[in-house]
């Protein structure tokens, strides 16, 4: 990841949590989702099996899942937080060979 792609994320992230206070009186709710390796074509093209405690690729499906989840009613009290959708990811330490 190059430091300005970080920059960027972690800029979003502070927006987010910033403005979520001001948005939630108005009845808005705000997040960030983090998703991590999933199918997608760029990962076909890399190839490669991907670090995530499932071993494995997410489907869209499972982070849309996520996200529909975060608009629904069950969440309305959430605001202003971040949710990770990687598989894991951030738990599996790459190999020295990585």
């Amino acid at each position: 990841m190059s430091p300005a792609y970080g920059a960027s994320k972690a800029g979003l992230v502070g927006w987010v949590k910033s403005v979520a206070p001001d948005l939630a009186s108005r009845g808005v709710r705000i997040n960030v989702v983090h998703p991590g390796p999933f199918d997608t074509p760029l990962s076909q093209r890399m190839g490669g099996q991907p670090l995530t405690a499932f071993s494995r690729f997410g489907q869209p499906e499972e982070l849309a899942g996520t996200v529909l989840a975060l608009l629904g009613s069950a969440t309305s009290f959430v605001t202003g937080t971040e949710v990770t959708v990687d598989g894991g990811h951030l738990l599996c330490p790459p190999s020295p060979s990585h």
